[in-house]
């Protein structure tokens, strides 16, 4: 796993905006998850506890019941942030 330095949390668009102090408060914060595929990172209506920010790889996002077929997924690729609004309003995850 690599370190979540101060460099790399400013690549990040959404972290760009915060002042350089903003960003070291926010630092220790930070962490990098690695998740295999076919992992949930949560479901609608959990409790938000974290948000995150995708880097590399795909993040299928489902709504909905997962057994629906008939609905295709939409996917997010890097630089796509999933969870943000309920983390930053404290509410379910839509």
């Amino acid at each position: 796993m690599a370190e979540v330095t101060l460099e790399r949390l400013l690549k990040i668009p959404l972290i760009q905006n915060l002042s350089l102090e903003q960003a070291q408060t926010l630092l220790p914060q930070v962490q990098e998850v690695f998740r295999s595929a076919g992992v949930t990172l949560f479901r609608q209506g959990d409790s938000p506890d974290y948000f995150y920010y995708v880097e590399d790889g795909r993040v299928a996002e489902l709504a909905g019941d997962p057994k629906d077929t008939v609905s295709l997924p939409r996917h997010a690729g890097p630089g796509s942030y999933l969870g943000r609004y309920a983390v930053v309003t404290g509410r379910p995850y839509q």
